[in-house]
């Protein structure tokens, strides 16, 4: 981002590369992730690698369940996080689900999990949401 003007701080970019591969059995669906996110400026990094499935119990109801872990460079720490997703289909396009997250997080003591909520001082988390969803 070359030179700041007068008041304005460059504060980089960030770069983010992943790769992703899923495989759908009969009534299963088994996937995995790696992402690698890049601050330019500081160099920070965080590589975050997931693994889950999700199972059709009925036409209706499916349930999830997946693993993360994520490192990170310049002495930030690490994080692991299960995840499980309860998934009831109203419709072909809408549904309501409960999801729960545990997570263990070395590195940011209070960062809330799912991006929001209450923030826990600790290393240990967990959450659980209950939601209404519509695809567009």
């Amino acid at each position: 981002m070359g030179n700041a003007s007068a008041g304005r701080t460059d504060t980089g970019s960030t770069r983010i590369k992943g790769l992703g591969t899923s495989y759908a059995f009969e009534r299963m669906k088994v996937w995995g992730l790696a992402t690698r996110v890049e601050n330019t400026l500081s160099s920070a990094q965080a590589r975050t690698y997931e693994v889950g499935t999700t199972y059709s119990l009925t036409p209706a109801v499916d349930v999830s369940g997946a693993w993360q872990m994520q490192d990170r460079n310049r002495d930030v720490g690490s994080a692991r996080a299960l995840v499980a997703v309860l998934d009831y289909k109203l419709t072909r396009r809408s549904g309501v689900y409960l999801s729960a997250v545990y997570d263990k997080d070395k590195g940011y003591r209070a960062y809330p999990v799912y991006g929001g909520g209450i923030q826990a001082a600790g290393d240990d988390q967990a959450a659980l949401r209950v939601g209404l969803r519509h695809r567009f």
